[in-house]
C-alpha cells in the first residue's frame, strides 16, 4: 500500500502489505500552538447497539453510512446529512463486510456466523437473496467493470457472485483464511492477504485461478522503526515548541548524519531487513524500500518531507503515533 499525508492521511492500494507513508509537513518554529488537522462536525449515536463494529460502506448519493454491527448481529443505516440513525436490519449472524452498489441499488452483507452473503434492496431494505458459503464470510469487494462481488471466506477461499442476479459463479481455493484483499484497478489480479501462511495470494479474476504467491518476511525489526518514528515526531514537536532551527538536534535524536541535497538535509533509514520478491524475483532494497526524511528551512519554518516503509503489523501503531502527535 502507498499513501500520502499532509495534515491528514490518504491511502491508495498497491502490491503487498508494505506501507509507504509520505510525510509533507510545515513545522512552524515561531508558532506555539498546534493546528488540529480534522474538525468534529457531528456525532451520531447508535442506540441499543452492543459489541464490536466491523466494516462500513457509504452511499455517497444518498448520504448514508452502512455499518456492520458484528456484536449486535445487525446492519445499521445512518443518514449523514440529517445526522441520525434511520434503520436497523436485524437477524444477521456476525455481519463483517458490507458493500453498497449504487447502479444496482443493492446492499451485500457478509456474515461470519453462518457463512452467508445476504443481498438487500437499497431502499426498502428487503432481503432479496442469500448466497451460502461454507463459513466465516468476511471481507467483500465489488468490481464495477465485471459487476461481480468477491467474498473471502472459510479456511481458505475467495468466492465470486454475479451482482446482477445474485448467483454464486465460482471459487478460488487458498492456503488459509483470507483477510483484506484488493482488486487491481488496471488489470485482472486480486491481491489477497493470507496471514496464517505469511504470503500474498495473487488471483487472476478473469480466469478464476491462483497464479502466484508472494512470501512475506516477519517484521522483527519493527521496534527499531517505530522508535525512529517516535524520535522523528519528538524532533518535530521539540523544534516547534522550542522555536529552534538547529538541524543538529535532528541528527542527535535520529542517530544518523544528514546529507545536504539541493538545499535540504536528508536522513536515510534503509529497510535492509526486508526480503521482498515479486513473481519470484528479489527486489533490491534500494528500489523504494527505505525510509527517509528531508528538512528544508523556509524563513522561520521548516518543510519536512519523507517516506516511511512499513510492514502490515506496523501500520496501526504508526498511524496511532501520528494521530497522537496531530500529524
Amino acid at each position: 500500500m502507498k499513501g500520502t499525508m499532509s495534515k491528514g492521511i490518504k491511502r491508495k492500494s498497491n502490491v503487498g502489505t508494505i506501507l509507504f507513508i509520505s510525510l509533507f509537513l510545515f513545522v512552524g518554529v515561531a508558532r506555539a500552538e498546534s493546528v488540529t488537522p480534522l474538525r468534529l462536525l457531528k456525532t451520531i449515536p447508535l442506540s441499543a447497539v452492543i459489541g464490536r463494529i466491523d466494516h462500513k460502506a457509504i452511499d455517497l448519493k444518498g448520504q448514508r453510512l452502512l455499518v456492520a454491527a458484528l456484536g449486535n448481529n445487525s446492519l445499521e443505516i445512518l443518514d449523514l446529512q440529517a445526522g441520525k440513525h434511520i434503520y436497523r436490519i436485524r437477524g444477521l449472524k456476525e455481519p463483517q463486510g458490507v458493500v453498497y452498489i449504487p447502479e444496482l441499488n443493492k446492499i451485500f452483507v457478509t456474515n461470519g456466523g453462518d457463512g452467508s452473503c445476504k443481498i438487500f434492496d437499497g431502499d426498502s431494505f428487503r432481503l432479496i437473496d442469500t448466497v451460502k458459503f461454507s463459513d466465516d464470510a468476511d471481507n467483500v469487494r465489488y468490481d464495477p467493470r465485471t459487476k461481480r462481488i468477491h467474498v473471502g471466506y472459510g479456511n481458505g477461499a475467495l468466492g465470486t457472485i454475479d451482482a446482477s442476479n445474485g448467483k454464486h459463479i465460482g471459487d478460488v481455493r487458498l492456503a488459509g483464511h483470507p483477510e483484506s484483499f484488493q482488486l487491481e484497478e488496471t488489470g485482472p489480479r486480486i491481491f489477497v492477504n493470507v496471514p496464517t501462511t505469511n504470503h500474498i495470494a495473487v488471483i487472476d479474476r478473469s480466469k478464476h485461478a491462483l497464479i502466484a504467491t508472494w512470501p512475506l518476511v516477519d517484521a522483527r525489526s519493527s521496534k527499531r522503526l517505530l522508535v525512529i518514528l517516535s524520535l522523528f515526531i519528538s524532533v518535530i514537536i521539540g523544534l516547534t515548541s522550542a522555536c529552534a532551527a538547529d538541524i543538529s538536534e535532528a541528527e542527535k535524536v535520529l542517530g544518523v548524519k544528514g546529507q545536504m541535497q539541493e538545499g535540504a538535509v536528508v536522513f536515510s533509514f534503509p529497510r535492509s531487513d526486508l526480503k521482498v520478491k515479486i513473481d519470484g524475483d528479489p527486489v533490491p532494497t534500494a528500489l523504494g524500500f527505505g525510509s527517509w526524511t528531508a528538512w528544508k528551512a523556509m524563513g522561520d519554518e521548516f518543510m519536512v518531507m519523507g517516506d516511511l516503509v512499513l510492514l502490515e503489523k506496523e501500520i496501526n501503531p504508526v498511524i496511532s503515533a501520528l494521530a497522537e502527535a496531530n500529524i
